[in-house]
């Protein structure tokens, strides 16, 4: 158990507490925020990065099952090969391919932001709309309720820029997460989800083409802090979360198993 010291923001202190403390004694109501309760089993750092790859890597040290499906997925896209005794027999060459494929794709970063319902996405063809009742971001649901993650997103994305990099590149790659390009008529350019894409629809244009208009808050159930009346109110979802939490990603939170729960005495046996 440890529990991070509020005052040094950019370097926190950690302190270890008690493993015989109570609920009481830790003054867990009040601290909550502050505690982490996690399981940390030996190398866990130093296995993280090996863990947290792509479908698709050629490194060397690549784990054992990534090598395998990269050198099953390119031998076998150039050159139909038997694998006597496996139903990898069954596979056409034409099927590797389009596995080959799939998978290189999967190891692209999920960066295509949802205007409507936040959600991350691998770029895919025809996931960017024109929809009617946006005229900025703003107005868009999910950067109302996710503008910080998705700023800090794209600055993360731009400082692995080089230092010359120019502003077009840098407001390229801004558009390349979360897609806000106001357009001739009206509207605006977004990136959408398929699930918000069909709900967006709204029948079509005097040139028979989709139109799309953002749902209203009353026919969507997302529990993010916008009501019926389509205004915004923080329950938490959005909200900067410590810096101790921030340093991770949600590998790492899966992984380590953080909990914030409230506990009864005494909790450090859950630890």
């Amino acid at each position: 158990m440890h529990a991070q010291d509020e005052e040094t923001e950019v370097t926190p202190s950690v302190n270890f507490l008690d493993s015989e403390a109570t609920t009481e004694e830790v003054d867990l109501f009040n601290n909550q925020g502050r505690i982490l309760i996690m399981n940390i089993p030996n190398g866990m750092w130093e296995e993280r990065g090996r863990v947290n790859l792509h479908a698709h890597n050629p490194h060397p040290q690549a784990p054992e099952h990534l090598s395998m499906v990269n050198n099953l997925t390119n031998d076998n896209a150039k050159k139909k090969i038997v694998h006597d005794g496996t139903n990898l027999t069954c596979i056409s060459q034409p099927e590797w391919k389009k596995l080959r494929s799939r998978v290189i794709m999967l190891a692209e970063p999920m960066t295509h932001c949802c205007f409507q319902c936040g959600m991350l996405n691998h770029p895919e063809k025809n996931d960017t709309i024109i929809v009617d009742d946006i005229q900025g971001r703003h107005d868009c649901r999910a950067y109302r309720v996710f503008r910080y993650y998705i700023r800090k997103l794209t600055d993360d994305r731009c400082n692995r820029l080089p230092g010359e990099a120019t502003r077009a590149e840098r407001r390229a790659v801004r558009s390349s997460i979360f897609l806000c390009e106001p357009v001739d008529g009206g509207g605006c350019r977004v990136y959408t989800c398929r699930a918000c894409k069909r709900l967006c629809r709204a029948g079509t244009t005097a040139n028979n083409k989709p139109r799309y208009s953002q749902c209203s808050p009353a026919d969507l159930d997302l529990f993010d802090g916008v009501d019926e009346d389509d205004d915004y109110n923080s329950i938490g979802i959005g909200d900067r979360v410590p810096s101790v939490y921030a340093n991770l990603s949600c590998n790492d939170r899966m992984c380590l198993g953080v909990l914030k729960v409230m506990l009864s005495p005494p909790f450090a046996q859950l630890a």
